[in-house]
């Protein structure tokens, strides 16, 4: 039967209060429509489990290497990133050039999270980062500069509490 196939496949979605919704006699008569609506309530109505922080550069424009994610018991991150280097520049003059990141960090609301980027100091004009101030965006509309930000032996890191659960840089 059709209804056995999809409590097979998703037994954990189909229970509610240890009862599976399948065998519900107020679902009985139900179709699929009706049965995937119930489905959706209650994963809807589910709490949401807390995400681990990840770092993603999957988007346009993104540009960044994750080279560790340390997470801290005491709900303080360690985000240690290298900045890619620009494609095709390498044949201009025997140099990969590169300047520029941009990057979402997830799964951070309310988390100190410190973020260094351990090439700053190899970048084509490391110059650029002396006084420089990250900047931050909670929803890539409205940016703010990120006072913590500094320079200092070649890494440039920044230290940020976020208010959300994404900020992108």
């Amino acid at each position: 039967r059709v209804e056995q196939r999809v409590e097979q496949r998703v037994p954990s979605m189909l229970l509610l209060g240890g009862r599976s919704l399948l065998r519900s006699p107020t679902l009985r008569v139900a179709r699929a429509p009706t049965l995937l609506m119930a489905v959706a309530a209650r994963a809807l109505s589910a709490p949401a489990l807390p995400r681990p922080p990840s770092i993603s550069a999957a988007f346009d424009s993104g540009n960044i290497e994750v080279k560790d994610v340390a997470c801290g018991s005491d709900d303080a991150h360690t985000f240690t990133l290298k900045i890619r280097p620009d494609a095709y520049t390498h044949g201009t003059d025997k140099t990969a050039h590169f300047q520029w990141f941009h990057f979402r960090a997830s799964g951070v609301r309310g988390k100190k999270c410190t973020f260094v980027l351990e090439n700053a100091g190899d970048a084509s004009y490391p110059e650029g980062w002396e006084d420089y101030k990250t900047v931050a965006s909670y929803d890539r509309l409205d940016w703010f500069r990120i006072a913590s930000t500094e320079y200092k032996d070649g890494k440039l890191s920044w230290t940020l509490e976020p208010e959300r659960d994404s900020v992108w840089f």
